[in-house]
């Protein structure tokens, strides 16, 4: 009888369910090295969250944001701010290391964007990032849990941050688009060269944003309006078109330029005279590189005999009165300028225009914070209201950029490097959910062979 009612308990165990892990088991596993910091771009954010929780066993997951959340959401959504974590006992043989069937902590910062996947492996305080803090104390159970389809977790919110060294991470370009800063700002401690870079198998499509009034002008110019389009419809057949030749000519620091004057060279009818305002990223931005690639084969057409790469326009080139420059740190920063800000010296009646990732979708109506609009690229959609990718996958749509994992032989150990390879390999996997503005490469008719300064080929 004894040996049966062991049985039975053994029994019982083995099937008792997972509980997600709470602060004291992640906290015991930073402890013990099992966690990965990873830093850099905000536009995967989601599916990074989906590819660590690929990685674990059932219900043993939970999440942690520095935010003070107000609703139950997604990781990646705007209201969980740049610092983010996660925990869970992954699952037997996920990566291969000592960490498989072990609980693991993964802190994810997106803070500063692509270029920290670099940056924060310096052993500079001033050029890391700040985490969520190890120790987790200040972390409070918010009541909430995550939204996304099967991934329903705990969340702990209103986490205390600080900065820590990387491990590395995700960027929406390789780092030989930075050639130029690193140059000048190298990371600490830090040889580029040594940096290794894993070519993924995704991408990151992007999108030339306006502001609505300017959107209704462009629209009116095109004879849309008599389709009956409004500054609200935002169909692809009710979207206004620039040229990649228009944007190029307003992005660029030619002083020289029509552009540089007012809209009369878009808008002969209604932009003559009207400022011209520029919403862009700073330089360490990944979507500021994707746009100075795209756009000024920045730094890709640099030739010893003749140089043809052109440089983007900064505050430094404004002309009062006619071209105002603003350089935002987040993609937050851009939609209020192009929405009318006066923290930014803008207005919701200005022509302004920028470039913005496309897991970003335009309000409709809009908000007095977020009015702004995509429009088409020489003729084609980027912005379908549905995954924004459609384009991108039939070989339409070329500005897109393949997204890269940056380690380092020495600085990302061994078994964190395994984990984030995993979760890149999950970001590439055509079975996995599709997240607005990403794209798996492997269902597209184009590629860049995981090198920005090629061309868009099938």
């Amino acid at each position: 009888m004894k040996m049966k009612l062991i049985a039975a308990a053994v029994a019982t165990l083995a099937a008792a369910p997972a509980f997600a892990l709470n602060t004291s088991d992640t906290t015991a596993a930073i402890n013990a090295g099992r966690v990965v910091y990873a830093s850099g771009a905000s536009a995967p954010t989601n599916i990074v969250w989906r590819g660590f929780a690929s990685q674990c066993q059932t219900g043993t997951l939970d999440a942690y944001s520095a935010a003070d959340l107000t609703a139950a959401s997604k990781p990646g959504a705007s209201a969980w701010g740049n610092f983010l974590a996660y925990s869970c006992k992954l699952k037997a043989g996920a990566t291969g290391t000592a960490w498989d069937n072990q609980n693991v902590a993964f802190m994810h910062t997106v803070d500063g964007g692509s270029i920290n996947s670099v940056y924060g492996m310096s052993s500079d305080t001033n050029q890391q990032v700040k985490f969520i803090v190890d120790a987790l104390t200040n972390c409070a159970a918010s009541g909430f849990n995550t939204t996304d389809s099967g991934l329903s977790v705990p969340i702990y919110e209103k986490c205390s941050t600080a900065k820590k060294k990387s491990h590395g991470g995700f960027s929406d370009v390789e780092k030989q688009m930075w050639s130029a800063l690193f140059a000048t700002n190298p990371p600490a401690s830090l040889n580029i060269a040594d940096i290794e870079v894993l070519g993924l198998a995704a991408g990151q499509a992007f999108g030339v944003a306006v502001s609505k009034p300017l959107y209704v002008a462009l629209q009116t110019e095109q004879g849309l309006t008599a389709t009956g389009c409004t500054g609200d419809s935002v169909t692809a057949a009710c979207q206004p078109s620039i040229t990649k030749r228009d944007y190029a000519s307003i992005v660029n620091a030619d002083p020289f330029s029509v552009t540089k004057v007012d809209w009369s060279f878009l808008l002969p009818t209604t932009g003559t005279g009207m400022p011209v305002n520029l919403c862009r990223r700073v330089d360490t931005s990944g979507t500021q590189a994707s746009s100075n690639v795209y756009f000024m084969a920045n730094p890709c057409a640099g030739y010893e005999d003749q140089l043809g790469k052109r440089f983007p326009a900064t505050v430094a080139d404004e002309i009062p009165g006619a071209f105002h420059v603003v350089e935002g740190s987040g993609t937050g920063d851009v939609k209020k300028c192009l929405s009318g800000n006066a923290t930014y010296g803008t207005t919701a009646s200005d022509f302004s225009i920028g470039v913005i990732s496309a897991e970003n979708n335009p309000t409709v109506p809009s908000s007095s914070t977020d009015s702004w609009r995509f429009v088409k690229l020489d003729g084609i959609s980027i912005y379908d209201g549905a995954g924004n990718r459609a384009n991108v996958l039939n070989g339409k749509y070329d500005f897109a950029f393949e997204l890269a994992l940056h380690t380092h032989p020495t600085l990302t150990p061994a078994n964190s490097k395994a984990l984030m390879t995993k979760v890149a390999e999950f970001l590439g996997d055509s079975s996995a959910p599709a997240i607005d503005g990403l794209y798996r490469v492997a269902d597209a008719k184009g590629t860049r062979g995981g090198n920005a300064c090629q061309p868009f080929a099938y």
